[in-house]
């Protein structure tokens, strides 16, 4: 069953993935409204403009899951994601080591220039600035991005 399958079989859309920053930066913004231990924060990564090498990413996520250096926990990630030679907007989904990027029914209604993929990571010991690098390792034109807004 692909992720779209598994999406209508239980409601869900891409549109709502592509929200899911918005959500977590507000929760972000009001940190009373969750009570979690001090040490799990959650982190978006952006790059907008670019297109992201799908199999790059693919083991850049792996390598982050499956052995991190320095040690992290990686508790749940998702993502929308702008893939290089496809119009189809790209779903990342992942629970702790298991993940699955695949391309959605959804296509983007922006040129390559205008699209923002967004990834966030929820989790213990994340690193933003390593991240976002990381992220911009798998754009082979990483160079023309549009610096991400803080």
């Amino acid at each position: 069953m692909t992720l779209d399958e598994v999406g209508v079989r239980f409601g869900w859309s891409t549109t709502l993935w592509t929200a899911l920053p918005e959500v977590v930066d507000a929760a972000a913004a009001d940190p009373d409204t969750h009570s979690h231990s001090s040490a799990v924060s959650s982190v978006c990564i952006k790059a907008k403009g670019i297109a992201v090498d799908v199999d790059l990413f693919t083991r850049w996520i792996g390598g982050l899951l499956w052995e991190p250096e320095p040690p992290l926990e990686v508790y749940r990630s998702k993502g929308v994601i702008s893939a290089a030679g496809s119009d189809a907007k790209h779903i990342l989904q992942a629970v702790h080591e298991l993940f699955d990027c695949q391309p959605s029914s959804e296509a983007w209604a922006e040129p390559v220039s205008d699209r923002e993929t967004k990834v966030v990571f929820i989790g213990k010991g994340l690193d933003k600035d390593a991240l976002q690098a990381g992220l911009l390792a798998c754009c082979p034109s990483s160079s023309e991005a549009v610096p991400p807004e803080s």
